[in-house]
């Protein structure tokens, strides 16, 4: 009997995360990486007015986008 290995993968692919108003993301190299996600998205969004907080909000995609662009050392 043959077996098959299965991979899982995500249903939709790759997703563009980065909210539309927050204009463009940064360039990656003039991030400061020493700050958390959280940090980094928190004053990116204080920067544009947004103070909403938690699931489903810009703030929290910025801080997904910058926890996957985060340079691993």
């Amino acid at each position: 009997m043959n077996t098959v290995n299965m991979t899982l993968m995500s249903k939709g692919g790759p997703r563009k995360i980065w909210p539309d108003q927050y204009g463009y993301p940064p360039n990656v190299k003039d991030v400061d990486w020493g700050k958390s996600d959280g940090q980094l998205a928190d004053s990116l969004s204080n920067k544009h007015g947004d103070t909403k907080r938690g699931q489903s909000t810009p703030n929290n995609l910025a801080r997904k986008w910058f926890r996957d662009k985060c340079v691993k050392k």
